[in-house]
């Protein structure tokens, strides 16, 4: 996973944590003579650049109703395409059942 951009798994640990804020994090080098050798130090910061609106809709449950929904249309149109062609009374009455059923889930 590459430190320098926004990867879902980094979106989901925010939403988590209910931290919304970007940091980046900086390293600074400074080189400078001891003895007589270049030497390099090194030194890290943080740096907020803003907040992200919005994470809650990472949750599972803002999206599972819809797939939910989304599963009971295409059930009902399975079940509707294997009716005969001219259904009988019982197997529309069933079917419907089956559909206020489906209905009910949500």
């Amino acid at each position: 996973m590459s430190r320098n951009r926004l990867s879902s798994r980094r979106l989901l640990e925010m939403h988590r944590s209910r931290s919304a804020d970007v940091v980046v994090t900086a390293v600074k080098y400074r080189e400078y003579v001891e003895h007589g050798r270049t030497k390099q130090e090194r030194s890290t910061f943080q740096h907020r650049l803003g907040t992200l609106k919005g994470l809650a809709i990472l949750a599972r449950e803002s999206y599972t109703t819809v797939y939910i929904a989304i599963g009971n249309i295409l059930a009902a149109f399975d079940a509707a395409s294997n009716l005969s062609e001219r259904p009988k009374k019982g197997e529309i009455d069933a079917l419907a059942g089956r559909l206020s059923e489906l209905g009910a889930t949500r």
